[in-house]
């Protein structure tokens, strides 16, 4: 009965959630490089989630989505403010000055479903860039459910943990 469960849980977790680490900064504050996050995987987002997704060359990358199909995103760099259809967008998880480099972009029609941004502007690579561009619905793997932890502290914890069982067994307990 417990290989069923097992099995179940394995094939659920598949189908309905991934694991992803997070790499580079493109997304600080919210996340940060080596943390660990807990995909849904879901067909449709909305504005301000985080997924991973895949770009044209087919890296994974964790964005932040901004624009949907249909929308007009405008860039204005040197004020570090996005409008999404003629609306300034309320970006709390931004940090203050580190809006953007002071180029100013768009306006953008969103074309391909989904216009997404690093929250670290000056440090993401997302739809401003070409190799990037608009995310297509089926290159969208999972929305961001949740952050475990971050790999740096899990690793400190894991040998630690390593440490104590050699010491255990091999007498010095």
């Amino acid at each position: 009965a417990w290989m069923i469960a097992a099995g179940f849980t394995v094939a659920l977790t598949r189908v309905f959630f991934c694991i992803s680490i997070v790499s580079g900064r493109s997304m600080e504050p919210t996340l940060q490089n080596r943390d660990l996050v807990v995909l849904q995987r879901v067909a449709a987002n909305g504005y301000g989630d985080i997924v991973a997704c895949k770009d044209r060359q087919g890296e994974l990358l964790i964005k932040r989505v901004i624009g949907l199909e249909g929308d007009v995103i405008q860039i204005d760099g040197p004020n570090g403010v996005v409008y999404r259809n003629g609306q300034p967008l309320d970006e709390p998880y931004i940090v203050a000055d580190s809006y953007y480099t002071g180029d100013e972009e768009g306006p953008i029609t969103v074309e391909e479903l989904r216009f997404v941004l690093g929250d670290n502007r000056p440090n993401s690579a997302d739809s401003r860039r070409d190799y990037v561009g608009q995310i297509r619905e089926k290159d969208v793997k999972g929305e961001l459910l949740f952050r475990l932890g971050n790999l740096s502290g899990l690793e400190k914890d894991i040998r630690r943990l390593q440490f104590k069982a050699r010491r255990m067994f091999s007498g010095q307990f």
